[in-house]
């Protein structure tokens, strides 16, 4: 094996999919620096890194030629997330189960995206060698750095030099598969549906469209406000319950520049939509509907944005959130003790886990205070696709092959419980294992997957709006809101312009 180096649900159709479960020194400089971001692309979306050891100064990202989507058939909207065909029986034993027809000899690519988390990077690379080594196969397993992957991707696809096996995050497998880049693995999907529970509703949406399937979830990921609870117990505060409470309690826990309040990220990197987004969603604003139309530009959007200038205004968020280009930079701030609170998977509490037990234990795992509209929490989908030969895979039949023993039990517990509680399993039984039952921080956890909305939230997932997210157009919004450069108002109608038109490429409803 060799390697790099390293809802659309609505809110009571998630709760109604996946209710289950309630059965079930540099670092300041990191913080402070303010680099320009690079130049929006429509490459596929940088996949969300989540932690390094180690916090690193960044860089000022070079910018990127803007480039489009290859042409290809729109994707049609939905009123709802397309039914999931009816589960087949439990597959045989899990050896036959995973075992494919033929092997295919020859070399497996896999691309993923890195959680700074080298045991949970290798659990994954070990599934996929073992399928190589089980049908006479080599492994390419390559862990792609997230200020690479959209050129990398881009790339590939318009040299027809794809990988066999891809990482795909929210809705890129939506993306792909509008551009009949990903073969159809409905089979495996309709073969594992039984196990465990059945696999949660959000990971099917995810990766299927008019009842087909183009990839495999492998991880239902909940998003959490990471709080450090001993600098609020200090300051004599609680957790806070809304925005304005946090904004209110800001002169008592931080001191910047060598601690902030928050670490939002709100530059060109992938967790600047996964923070912006869920913040919208409490002042009541959304990206679609659950049509699948075009719904950013609102009164609600409006007002979130202006908190955020409110928030950046007051000195809660770092200066150096406008210009970071690793979407691990939040992660780095905490785990330096540079912030109260970041938004973030569970990825920085499993890190700690490992290797800083002081912090984990003054560490919380929280939902999002809440806004005009309530308290929402974002819930993201990771999952694996195979491309077709057609598309340039060396190894197309290998990849849908090894994509159905990588979902297999008896392969992919082992990701899961080797993993450092790093990300939630597909499989809803799952959750009922002493792994998450027997470490308090995860009562929260499990709450906010019952309460949890992906980016596409209200409809379903689909290529427009993930151009939209691959382009960083909140982002770049969001610089020109926060340094002053133009109104909040006019921020937002010039985001909206750009939304537009790429919704009409795709031939995607505008509201």
């Amino acid at each position: 094996m060799t390697a790099s180096s390293q809802s659309n649900l609505s809110r009571r159709g998630l709760l109604k999919l996946m209710g289950g479960l309630a059965a079930a020194s540099g670092v300041t400089a990191l913080i402070a620096a303010c680099g320009a971001p690079a130049a929006p692309t429509a490459a596929p979306a940088a996949p969300k890194p989540t932690e390094a050891p180690k916090a690193a100064e960044p860089t000022k990202p070079a910018a990127a030629a803007p480039t489009s989507a290859p042409a290809a058939a729109a994707p049609t909207a939905a009123a709802k997330p397309t039914e999931a065909p009816k589960a087949a029986a439990p597959t045989a034993a899990p050896t036959a189960a995973s075992k494919p027809a033929a092997a295919t000899g020859g070399k497996l690519v896999v691309w993923n995206s890195p959680s700074f988390n080298k045991i949970a990077d290798d659990a994954i690379g070990s599934v996929y060698d073992a399928w190589c080594k089980a049908n006479g196969a080599t492994l390419d397993y390559q862990v792609i750095a997230a200020n690479e992957w959209n050129n990398r991707v881009t790339a590939a696809i318009q040299a027809k030099q794809v990988p066999d096996v891809i990482y795909t995050f929210e809705s890129d497998t939506m993306f792909y598969r509008a551009q009949d880049l990903l073969a159809d693995v409905t089979d495996t999907i309709n073969a594992a549906k039984n196990t465990e529970g059945g696999i949660f509703e959000a990971g099917l949406l995810a990766v299927g469209y008019q009842g087909k399937y183009y990839g495999v979830p492998y991880v239902v990921n909940p998003w959490v406000m990471h709080t450090r609870i001993d600098i609020l117990k200090e300051a004599g505060v609680e957790y806070p319950k809304t925005w304005d409470d946090m904004i209110a309690m800001s002169p008592k826990v931080s001191k910047p520049p060598t601690i902030y309040t928050l670490a939002m990220d709100l530059s060109n990197d992938g967790d600047s939509n996964s923070h912006l987004i869920p913040f919208f969603f409490t002042f009541g604003g959304a990206m679609q509907n659950e049509q699948g139309a075009l719904t950013f530009k609102s009164p609600e959007t409006l007002a979130a944005i202006e908190k955020v200038k409110e928030m950046y205004t007051k000195k809660l968020i770092p200066p150096g959130a406008i210009g970071w280009n690793d979407s691990s930079a939040n992660n780095k701030a905490y785990q330096s003790r540079q912030c109260v609170f970041t938004y973030n998977p569970n990825s920085i509490y499993a890190y700690l886990d490992e290797s800083d037990k002081p912090l984990r234990d003054v560490t919380g795992m929280y939902g999002q205070p809440a806004g005009p509209k309530g308290s929402y929490d974002l819930v993201d989908v990771r999952g694996f696709s195979a491309f077709k030969a057609s598309a340039g895979a060396k190894n197309a039949d290998g990849a849908v092959a090894a994509l159905k023993w990588f979902i297999d039990l008896k392969n992919y517990e082992k990701v899961i419980e080797t993993g450092l509680n790093r990300w939630a399993p597909i499989y809803k039984n799952m959750m009922d294992r002493p792994m998450w039952s027997e470490k308090p921080a995860y009562k929260e956890y499990k709450r906010i997957m019952q309460n949890g909305r992906a980016t596409y939230y209200a409809g379903p997932p689909n290529a427009a709006l993930q151009e939209v997210a691959n382009q960083y157009i909140l982002a770049a919004m969001m610089n020109d809101v926060v340094t002053g450069a133009v109104d909040p108002a006019k921020a937002m109608q010039t985001a909206y312009d750009k939304m537009v038109e790429i919704y009409k490429k795709w031939k995607q409803p505008v509201a």
